[in-house]
């Protein structure tokens, strides 16, 4: 074997190697991506809502919240619009509040939060599938 015919083996040798890694990491992507699918189907509603406002409030990222834990059909009852873009656009302004109560039946949850200057708010969430279906506000001014 000449040098060239060397050096061609081993950069070929190297490109199977990555190839193969590649598909690897592909395909265990691939997986994990079933198995938060899986999971999310089978946790409770509770810890959904849960972990959809710890993503959106205290670690502030709205977007991949809205993205792990809403459905893409959405129902919603929130000021400026309905649907995913109301639901970002509502936890830009109210994703920090602090929960004062918590109450769960089934596959609903309401939160109930002290605006502290306007009143009260609470939130209903209902969810499907391991995912978000339906939130909805409603306040209440402090009298």
């Amino acid at each position: 074997m000449t040098a060239i015919q060397k050096l061609l083996a081993a950069v070929a040798a190297g490109a199977l190697v990555f190839a193969i890694t590649l598909t690897k990491e592909r395909n265990a992507q691939a997986n994990y991506a079933v198995v938060r699918a899986q999971q999310a189907a089978q946790a409770k509603p509770r810890d959904i809502v849960r972990g959809f406002r710890d993503l959106a409030g205290q670690q502030g990222r709205p977007d991949e919240a809205v993205a792990e834990y809403v459905a893409p059909d959405v129902a919603t009852q929130l000021p400026g619009g309905t649907g995913r873009d109301a639901v970002r656009a509502w936890l830009r302004q109210n994703g920090d509040q602090k929960v004062t109560k918590e109450i769960a039946d089934k596959n609903m949850i309401v939160e109930f939060y002290d605006d502290g200057v306007n009143g009260n708010i609470s939130v209903a969430y209902r969810v499907e599938g391991g995912k978000i279906a339906e939130i909805s506000e409603f306040r209440s001014k402090k009298s």
